[in-house]
């Protein structure tokens, strides 16, 4: 990686990010990776149960976001998903914060209504492979 590229914060793989935690495959996206479905499709394909979406949504993409994206990208491929979202200042962005956690079905588990940080927790009921 040169210089310039570790500057950026985010290069280029040469793969879908994975890993395994006690078992449970997890797929990775970033930020308006998330938008690109095929994505959470190709880790529902790999035997992943959970996505994990580290983000900025502003207030206006974020609410949108969290009402549509994020459970349907859980509905249509089985998947639990967590959606870290940035809030606060961050450079020019204003993230919003409205993290949140989906279940398989699509159905909210636990959400962050502030723009406040803050933890989102949930239990979640996933086998290992």
């Amino acid at each position: 990686m040169t210089e310039t590229e570790a500057a950026k914060g985010f290069v280029r793989g040469s793969g879908d990010g994975r890993f395994t935690l006690d078992g449970v495959g997890v797929g990775l996206v970033t930020c308006f990776d998330a938008h690109f479905p095929d994505l959470a499709a190709r880790a529902a394909a790999d035997g992943c149960r959970v996505l994990v979406a580290s983000s900025l949504y502003g207030e206006e993409g974020g609410r949108e976001a969290r009402a549509t994206l994020f459970p349907i990208l859980a509905r249509d491929n089985g998947l639990y998903v967590l959606l870290a979202n940035h809030a606060g200042q961050s450079g020019p962005y204003n993230g919003c914060g409205l993290s949140g956690i989906w279940g398989p079905g699509g159905e909210v588990l636990a959400v962050s209504e502030g723009t406040e940080s803050a933890l989102v927790p949930a239990e979640l009921a996933v086998r290992a492979a």
